[in-house]
């Protein structure tokens, strides 16, 4: 549009964050339309920084030619939007040679624009560039694509390092637009005609611009003169805008010719006559669909069968160049058959890279279409990963008692109280057909007999499993039985028991299980004052578990940790993250670590001399371990409340006689 107007507040708030605040992030979003990539352009062009944009409307990053990947093998710039991640590359050396290639270049800033479009990779890139503090980043997001994006994660984790600042665009109001209006007509401009204007565009900047050009009607939609011009086009030009109508992202030549099968001279011809015609136009070689009205009338003006076949072979072309995501979405329009496969690979994809929310999304699907307990299984798996208890309490009830949905069941049960249940399919599981699932089952026997506090029973059945889990090489056996025979070894008195815990994080190594053993390991380590060697392994843990966004890994790190700072003497920061930490478990339900939360929050009030404060905490803690029935905690609460009560009537009495 080229059109400036009143946003000088805002291009300012860019140009200081460029050159002076302590934020490396700034998100900008607002509406579709409202300005947001003009008012960054117009920053930009207002400091010396030197900058790279990127977007996914940038033929150099959005990259839809196979062969083209092949040329940019050492342009990392496309893998910010690409859905098809390089498995054969490392990432973090990836991140490394882009920040080398920025350094190389003189690049401060780096502008992503239409970021609610980011794939893993350029989310996590953001996060790494964030916290090297060596590039400023503006990430540019539509308000109403947010929410479902992928960079939403990365935008939270950048928020609770401080190291964000925000901006949202509002639509632009009355005297925005008389500005506009001066800018093409050099008239005087009726109330009417600005209310006419307000009400049909409600501030957006791309409508008033078509409104002013008569592009459009008032209640934005297609001129009747489009539609008369649609009845005229030869059904090659149709089939043309309805690959346009469905992918709405740039097509470049050699796509089209991929998926048309039409010589590229024709093609060349087709879409220069669609864009004289108004219908589409071009940038860097690459060709849009001229707004999504013209494009949701395209694709409804196609017949059934034409639109099938667009589908199927947008769904075989994103297939053959990786886009599983992408060949999917068509699939589901066409092949159900080749919908489920792609599906499949999606859930796989997300499980296998951490994004648990988009695995659970596509599990959920596949069992919704299947009803197949292998995905149903998958489904619970995540949930129980998750932390994701309410969820995973209401889908259990559809599974069938069978082995191994009775071993989650177990799990489940155990971790949110319910003793009696867990017990009961932990003997189910012992007495199962399958070795592993037998050894799982005494694993989870032996753990809720350390949650009655019958810690030498539960050292037997825990020694005992990890000798049979060594015999067949169960890895996940000898893990679980490691962390809790060194627990209880270390509750009865066995200092030992570290050992056992430090040879289960070993094992665990390359296993989701590793969090599980760090967490056990540095809740010894921090009650043995080894304050250094816990806060060496929860800071790598933590790492570990932010660069793949495993928030539930996350608060398990983050409890020690805030622990270790209490230990350090460092409460008012300690109670901070408790604090945080208690509002995550409330609302997911889970009991027993929310129980130890509150311990642990009556213990940091307690040491800060807040005794009201603190005895609150640890009736809480009392209260929740009763209702989810762990008698240690129950036990330790309490008598907890009952030296606090004693110690504040002490120095009441002191006050008096005082």
């Amino acid at each position: 549009m080229g059109i400036f107007v009143d946003r000088e507040r805002e291009v300012k708030t860019i140009v200081d964050f460029i050159e002076g605040s302590s934020n490396q992030v700034l998100h900008i979003t607002g509406l579709h339309g409202v300005g947001k990539t003009t008012v960054v352009k117009k920053a930009l062009s207002e400091t010396s920084a030197k900058s790279v944009y990127i977007s996914s409307y940038d033929s150099k990053t959005h990259i839809l030619a196979e062969k083209s990947i092949n040329e940019r093998a050492d342009d990392f710039y496309y893998l910010f939007f690409m859905d098809r991640y390089p498995f054969d590359m490392e990432v973090e050396s990836s991140f490394l040679k882009m920040m080398r290639k920025f350094a190389e270049e003189n690049v401060s800033v780096v502008v992503i624009d239409d970021a609610h479009f980011l794939s893993e990779f350029g989310a996590q890139f953001i996060v790494y560039a964030a916290l090297s503090e060596e590039l400023k980043i503006i990430v540019v997001t539509r308000k109403d694509l947010y929410n479902k994006s992928i960079i939403k994660n990365a935008i939270e984790r950048i928020r609770r390092e401080n190291l964000l600042g925000e901006m949202h665009l509002e639509p632009l109001a009355e005297d925005e637009i008389v500005k506009i209006f001066r800018e093409h007509l050099e008239a005087g401009i009726s109330q009417d005609y600005i209310k006419w204007l307000l009400d049909c565009s409600k501030g957006n900047i791309h409508y008033i611009n078509f409104l002013l050009k008569g592009e459009i009607n008032p209640d934005i939609s297609i001129p009747e003169k489009i539609k008369e011009m649609y009845m005229h086009l030869g059904n090659e030009e149709r089939k043309i805008l309805g690959y346009l109508s469905l992918v709405r992202k740039p097509i470049d030549i050699d796509a089209f010719v991929s998926l048309t099968s039409i010589e590229e001279d024709k093609i060349l011809f087709l879409l220069d006559e669609l864009s004289e015609a108004g219908w589409i136009y071009e940038e860097d070689n690459s060709f849009f669909i001229c707004s999504t009205e013209i494009a949701k009338y395209a694709y409804e003006m196609l017949d059934e069968k034409t639109k099938i076949e667009l589908h199927r072979k947008l769904g075989e072309y994103y297939l053959s160049t990786g886009d599983i995501r992408s060949a999917a979405y068509h699939f589901k329009y066409c092949d159900r058959e080749r919908y489920i496969e792609t599906l499949e690979k999606c859930a796989q994809k997300a499980w296998e890279s951490y994004s648990f929310s988009e695995a659970e999304r596509y599990y959920r699907e596949l069992y919704h279409l299947t009803h197949k307990n292998e995905y149903l299984k998958n489904l619970l798996e995540i949930l129980l990963f998750s932390a994701k208890n309410r969820e995973f309490g209401e889908l259990i009830s559809e599974a069938p008692e069978t082995d191994e949905f009775n071993i989650l069941r177990v799990i489940y049960y155990a971790r949110t109280g319910d003793i009696r249940r867990a017990m009961k399919y932990a003997v189910k599981c012992s007495n199962g057909d399958d070795l592993k699932i037998r050894i799982l089952g005494n694993i989870w026997m032996a753990y809720i007999f350390r949650i009655m506090d019958l810690e030498e029973i539960a050292q037997d059945i825990l020694q005992k499993s990890f000798e049979e889990s060594k015999r067949i090489n169960y890895l996940e056996g000898q893990i679980y039985s490691k962390i809790y025979l060194g627990l209880a070894k270390y509750n009865l008195g066995d200092k030992n028991g570290v050992d056992d815990l430090y040879y289960a994080l070993k094992l665990a190594e390359n296993t989701r299980l590793r969090y599980l053993a760090a967490v056990n390991l540095t809740d010894v380590l921090i009650a043995e004052n080894r304050l250094v060697e816990a806060e060496k392994i929860l800071m790598d843990m933590l790492a570990e578990a932010r660069k793949h966004y495993m928030g539930f890994e996350e608060k398990l790190i983050v409890m020690n940790l805030a622990y270790l700072l209490a230990k350090k003497g460092l409460i008012k920061e300690a109670i901070e993250d408790f604090l945080e930490l208690k509002e995550y478990l409330e609302e997911r339900n889970y009991g027993f670590l929310l129980a130890q939360v509150y311990a642990r929050l009556g213990d940091c009030y307690q040491w800060a001399d807040d005794y009201e404060t603190a005895m609150k905490y640890y009736k809480k803690a009392f209260e929740t371990a009763q209702e989810y029935g762990y008698p240690k905690l129950i036990k330790s609460s309490y008598l907890k409340v009952k030296s606090l009560r004693e110690k504040a009537g002490s120095i009441k009495t002191q006050k008096e006689l005082g």
